[in-house]
């Protein structure tokens, strides 16, 4: 915990990933409720709607080190998510008709942000930990990042039982789009590659 507390990369990337994955989760939890109940899609192209974020994790996959040589590692990873959260705008904005394809494109662009971003920030990760440090780091970012799930699902089903599911959403893509940049004010700002030899102890904006 020290460790990575003091550790000005490691830390940002742990609070970046923490409240992204809280918004996510809350937003997540809302998603078979708003597509049966609120857009009234039938069951099974609710499970075809719902896996549209695995051709993003994939697109993802096959695009992050094509992007991280255009842009650069650290650059890559510090925009993937904030370039894609607007995205899940598209998410509330989903009804019948022509834009139940809304659904899949919100699902599929956020899915390519947040692989690219989980694909970086990990391989940074390996590169910049001591030996014999790496599997209590990756214990810690997987309790920080997966703990606040649960949490994040209870802060979605309230704001839907008190604002409805689709106002809901509106307010959990805003949320997004204003903790996803959180990167950008950091050490990694203006950085093009990561250099695992950055000091460990500094002071971020």
């Amino acid at each position: 915990m020290r460790f990575v507390r003091d550790h000005r990369v490691l830390r940002a990337f742990a609070l970046s990933a923490g409240l992204n994955n809280f918004v996510f989760s809350g937003a997540f939890a809302l998603n078979v409720v708003f597509l049966s109940k609120v857009v009234a899609v039938p069951p099974g192209l609710v499970g075809v709607l719902l896996a549209s974020g695995a051709v993003g994790a994939l697109t993802g996959a096959w695009l992050t080190p094509r992007l991280a040589r255009r842009f650069g590692d650290a650059r890559t990873a510090v925009l993937a998510v904030p370039a894609a959260a607007p995205f899940l705008l598209l998410t509330p904005l989903t009804d019948d008709g022509w834009r139940i394809a809304l659904f899949p494109l919100s699902h599929i662009a956020i899915s390519v942000g947040v692989t690219a971003f989980n694909i970086l920030q990990v391989t940074y990760r390996q590169r910049a930990c001591p030996a014999g440090m790496l599997s209590r780091v990756s214990a810690l970012f997987r309790f920080a990042v997966w703990g606040v799930a649960p949490l994040g699902a209870m802060a979605g089903g309230a704001l839907a039982a008190h604002l409805g599911v689709r106002t809901a959403l509106w307010v959990l893509a805003g949320a997004l789009i204003a903790v996803a940049p959180l990167l950008v004010c950091s050490p990694l700002r203006g950085t093009r590659n990561f250099d695992v030899n950055f000091p460990a102890r500094d002071t971020s904006c």
